[in-house]
């Protein structure tokens, strides 16, 4: 969720002079890498899926919308999409089992429990449906106690970037810089020393980090998502 200080943080980096140094430190850059780079442009295409229990019942989720519900999120990170919501106990009473298999020889009996009871539950005046409401509001019909909630997060801090994709991530974080500190050069045609002036090639270093940018994203746009397959 935007703050105003994140809002004046991102004009004042855009406007660069008089707001910025010719070139920034390393809190600078871990700062930007982590407000931006991770949290938002690395997020968007590869976000952290994660997992949580709703409970529809507790005060800190409830609104004065009916059926209205405030996802509080663990670690404060943005919510980007849900892509499931699901009601243990609504589909316990459709016949689903409680438990899994102990044995291979009731393995296809339980499969055949759980294919039946999410087909009754289909069409079932009980059947659960949900719409997410940016940036952290569920629409929950009908009233269900709760369940679990499976949505996709930005992700809260480096450790967390699939270690298959640590190397776009690096080069993007590097051609993001690259594209900062070359729009700030760019304002400047040189420095001027005892010995004459130094040239600051801001406009090669920003299409450099433009170029890689680029690229780095067309890549991200044709990752193939993890599939996780759901057997009950």
């Amino acid at each position: 969720m935007l703050s105003a200080n994140e809002i004046l943080e991102y004009i004042k980096d855009d406007i660069l002079f008089p707001f910025q140094k010719l070139e920034w430190d390393d809190p600078k850059i871990i700062d930007y890498l982590t407000k931006f780079t991770l949290k938002r442009t690395f997020s968007q295409y590869i976000p952290q899926k994660w997992v949580m229990n709703l409970d529809v019942k507790s005060p800190d989720v409830v609104t004065e919308q009916k059926y209205v519900y405030k996802i509080t999120e663990p670690d404060d990170c943005s919510i980007l999409n849900v892509m499931d919501f699901i009601s243990g106990d609504n589909m316990i009473i459709f016949g689903h089992p409680p438990v899994g298999t102990f044995s291979y020889g009731a393995l296809e009996n339980w499969y055949l429990n759980v294919n039946q009871a999410r087909t009754t539950h289909l069409s079932s005046e009980y059947y659960v449906t949900f719409r997410f409401i940016p940036p952290d509001m569920i629409w929950i019909n009908p009233d269900v106690g709760g369940g679990v909630l499976y949505y996709e997060r930005a992700h809260p801090h480096f450790g967390t970037v699939p270690p298959e994709h640590e190397d776009r991530f690096l080069r993007l974080s590097s051609a993001e810089i690259k594209m900062k500190i070359g729009k700030i050069r760019k304002r400047f045609s040189g420095i001027e020393t005892p010995f004459g002036s130094i040239p600051l090639n801001g406009e090669d270093l920003y299409n450099e980090g433009k170029e890689e940018y680029e690229k780095i994203i067309e890549e991200l746009k044709t990752v193939v998502p993890n599939v996780i397959i759901d057997v009950g």
